[in-house]
């Protein structure tokens, strides 16, 4: 049990960090959204402190947060390290640092999610987001249920979520400006992210096809010999690793008891409470895979889907975050982008988005799961639907009109 002291000190930390953020932010003009941007913060604490002293139940924060925190305090008496992903070891080196409060590691986790919204805006800025559209986006990224309560609760999301998006920031810095230090510093946020979750690494695929392909000085597409040959490496890498990862491998199934990862795995497949999708699928080759990677996937982003609700939980889980999935995709790839700039920046996010849905979406069969994975990639999400939108063939019509509508009325004749 955590003693009063460490208890008092912890939300003492907490407090006085707290007042230094909201004083920093509210002072940074540069900054856009900032009302909106303290109110997530405000919201994540909140909910950090309901899930500390258990004031009512909250999704997802149970068997998985609960292990995490057992194993980082048994390892603190043990010479020897137990894990439960490498979030036991950070959670083990937290814990020593100060005595063992549960608090500031969740804190940790509210800093990484006002990260994550920081650090969206900061590339909405970027791309020259139009403002509507901009605050669109800001809003699910404030208020998206899950992404509250991933940034709030004991787990590993809000790390994955938070290098997610920082990558995600230094990618579109080097897609403006060419500078290679960020596309170095975005490949260095993926690795870093992929330290908790392997997953995530799928957002490389966008970051070195672009890298590749695409001048940033000249904003076009330039192939060359040394490209080609890159290219071609690249789809043979990755062809060995989907023969050869077991990804699409249907295994027997040996259970140890005594590993933390494996009694971790069982307690969430039984407590999964029938959210499990797809089971009657049963592909072992890659081939076969393939055909079905649209359904998968599509489970993957949109579940609790109708035809697997069980009650009123699943309807609300799919009304306050499959249904948002499902309208952010919608924009994403009804909205045809013009020429040039826009188009190529959708491809690339789309490339990084496709491979690491796709990757996720062959090691999640529980709506369950999938809600805490496809938050990962929530930033890349809403940054390539804003971007959509914006660089759109209609959005640009809609400009080009408004100006022509502003010269006609407001600028003296002389001046036409």
């Amino acid at each position: 049990m955590i003693s009063v002291d460490t208890d008092f000190f912890s939300l003492l930390f907490i407090t006085i960090c707290s007042i230094c953020v909201l004083f920093v932010i509210g002072i940074n003009k540069k900054l856009q959204f900032r009302n909106l941007i303290l109110l997530g913060f405000l919201l994540r604490i909140f909910l950090m402190i309901a899930d500390y002293y258990h004031w009512f139940p909250i999704p997802n924060s149970g068997v998985d947060s609960e292990n995490f925190h057992k194993i980082a305090l048994e390892n603190q008496k043990s010479l020897v390290w137990r894990a439960s992903s490498n979030y036991t070891y950070f959670l083990t080196y937290i814990y020593n640092i100060t005595n063992s409060s549960r608090l500031i590691a969740q804190y940790i986790n509210v800093l990484f999610g006002l990260g994550v919204m920081i650090f969206v805006q900061r590339s909405l800025f970027l791309l020259e987001i139009n403002r509507s559209i901009q605050k669109r986006a800001m809003w699910v990224v404030v208020l998206l249920p899950n992404l509250i309560i991933f940034s709030g609760i004991l787990l590993r999301e809000a790390w994955v979520e938070f290098f997610a998006a920082a990558s995600l920031f230094y990618f579109i810095r080097w897609f403006r400006n060419g500078s290679k230090m960020n596309m170095i510093l975005a490949f260095a946020m993926v690795v870093i992210a992929a330290i908790m979750h392997s997953g995530i690494i799928g957002l490389l695929m966008g970051y070195i096809l672009a890298f590749l392909i695409y001048n940033p000085k000249k904003q076009r597409v330039h192939f060359s010999g040394s490209s080609i040959v890159a290219l071609i490496l690249l789809a043979g890498i990755m062809t060995l690793f989907l023969n050869y990862s077991g990804i699409f491998a249907s295994k027997i199934e040996i259970y140890n008891f005594d590993d933390p990862d494996t009694l971790i795995e069982i307690t969430n497949r039984i407590n999964a409470g029938g959210s499990d999708y797809l089971t009657w699928l049963k592909a072992d080759n890659v081939a076969l895979s393939l055909l079905l990677t649209p359904l998968k996937i599509f489970y993957f982003l949109f579940s609790p889907l109708p035809t697997e609700w069980r009650g009123i939980s699943d309807i609300i889980g799919f009304c306050v975050d499959g249904a948002v999935y499902l309208w952010l995709c919608i924009g994403i790839f009804r909205s045809k982008c013009s020429r040039g700039f826009g188009k190529l920046l959708k491809t690339f996010l789309a490339t990084s988005m496709l491979v690491t849905v796709f990757i996720f979406a062959y090691g999640t069969s529980n709506a369950g799961t999938a809600f805490r994975h496809r938050a990962k990639i929530m930033p890349l999400i809403i940054v390539a639907y804003a971007a959509s939108l914006n660089y759109s063939t209609n959005s640009q019509k809609k400009l080009f009109k408004k100006i022509r509508y502003t010269k006609r009325n407001f600028i003296p004749e002389e001046s036409q």
